[in-house]
């Protein structure tokens, strides 16, 4: 699944199914960071892993099966230094939440307040908050709440 055709090769033919393959290689990305976390280990398995794989769209596209065409994460890293006003997924915010969780559990430890890995790390944690987009608020137009920015919220702030 780590792989960038694996979707395609596995999805006969079908963008939800591709779609699906995708989204549940991004699932095993964030829940290795999450038992990471929990366990306060000093790295993530997968980190690094299967970076040619597709973004997930957002779950109104997949829900309809309108899947647009997937995004990378190179692009999304990218996308600040970019002119393009490229929209990502919430999903997709919560996939770099999980990138930087990945950076603070590879800190060395001990690590004391002066050193420069603290501020590098801080300054991904302010990037990530800084550069969300108004469509990767809490609530959704009908009140409900984006259950993927909430979960890329909580991982930002635990």
């Amino acid at each position: 699944m780590q792989h960038e055709g694996f979707a395609k090769a596995n999805g006969g033919g079908d963008v939800v199914v591709e779609e699906s393959w995708r989204r549940t290689w991004w699932e095993c990305v964030v829940l290795d960071g999450m038992v990471a976390g929990v366990h306060r280990a000093s790295s993530v398995r997968l980190s690094g892993v299967g970076e040619g794989v597709g973004l997930p769209c957002e779950e109104r596209e997949y829900s309809s099966g309108n899947i647009p065409t997937p995004r990378t994460l190179e692009e999304f890293n990218d996308a600040d230094f970019s002119d393009d006003n490229i929209v990502f997924s919430s999903f997709t915010y919560r996939i770099a939440a999980i990138a930087n969780l990945e950076r603070i559990l590879a800190l060395p430890k001990p690590i004391f307040p002066d050193d420069p890995l603290i501020a590098k790390t801080d300054a991904y944690l302010v990037n990530w908050t800084l550069h969300l987009p108004p469509t990767a608020r809490l609530v959704v137009e009908d009140g409900r709440v984006d259950e993927m920015i909430f979960q890329a919220h909580m991982i930002t702030y635990a």
